[in-house]
């Protein structure tokens, strides 16, 4: 499903800058993909899709579909080395990604010269965590609980699907000679657990999946922060809610970190 929704949004995007690619070749016309709620020279709201037209005199800017790619991690008291008694969840941490499908996002503006603004939209988060050994994470248990695998496994892996809304504080210098700026954006993020599943392949090949809810914590919420230049964007985000339910925690008690690069930006 993952791929598809990828897929889906690079071909949304593609269209979008194709169009508005098209329509800049026509003689003595200005068009953009803009819808307008009002037509005074301040505009109050605007929906832009594909090349970054956004004028800073716009007081509201939606964007659809942007994409960041990273990887996913965890941990234990602040630490990434997890203690012996964790070793069943020693990662791999190539192998374990984050993306992150911004379904919409909207900036409004704060001050005139739109160098501080408010932003929040709509996320899709999906995360893998590879494990680097053979002990499988078991469905329909009352407590956290992993089995040694009586075979060697060539993946191990379990995937997490979030539905997330983020709340943040955007600032942006004025853009540059290139036509470029700086922008630092943090803020914080809340989200419930739509689904997860194991993912398992033996040596010989042979693919197993197993759905079900792993005691995870079905509400995460964490803090997140942005920096850039002009069309390169890093992003963070950090969970301190702890990525098992509050009943697991004991040893378990791990909290979710993910860092990246973004792909099609605000």
């Amino acid at each position: 499903m993952k791929k598809i929704i990828f897929l889906t949004a690079i071909m949304m995007f593609g269209i979008f800058s194709y169009c508005q690619g098209q329509r800049d070749t026509i003689p003595k016309q200005e068009t953009t993909k803009t819808d307008t709620l009002n037509s005074e020279k301040d505009r109050s709201f605007t929906i832009r899709f594909g090349r970054d037209t956004i004028r800073d005199s716009d007081r509201i800017h939606t964007r659809w579909v942007m994409l960041d790619y990273g990887i996913s991690t965890y941990l234990h008291k602040g630490k990434m080395n997890l203690p012996a008694e964790l070793n069943v969840m020693e990662q791999s941490l190539f192998g374990s990604s984050n993306w992150n499908l911004h379904i919409v996002q909207q900036r409004l503006r704060l001050d005139k010269k739109s160098k501080v603004n408010l932003m929040y939209g709509l996320t899709l988060e999906f995360n893998k965590y590879k494990f680097s050994n053979d002990h499988v994470l078991q469905e329909k248990q009352n407590q956290v609980t992993f089995m040694e695998s009586a075979e060697p496994l060539k993946k191990n892996m379990l995937s997490t699907t979030y539905l997330e809304i983020p709340l943040m504080m955007n600032f942006r210098t004025k853009r540059n000679k290139y036509n470029k700026r700086f922008n630092f954006t943090a803020g914080a993020y809340a989200g419930v657990l739509l689904a997860s599943k194991t993912k398992i392949r033996i040596q010989d090949g042979e693919k197993i999946k197993i759905r079900d809810d792993f005691n995870l914590n079905r509400v995460k919420y964490g803090i997140v922060a942005r920096v850039g230049y002009g069309p390169v964007n890093f992003y963070a985000t950090y969970s301190p809610s702890s990525l098992f339910k509050k009943s697991q925690r004991g040893i378990y008690d791990l909290q979710a970190m993910s860092f990246g690069v973004t792909l099609l930006p605000f």
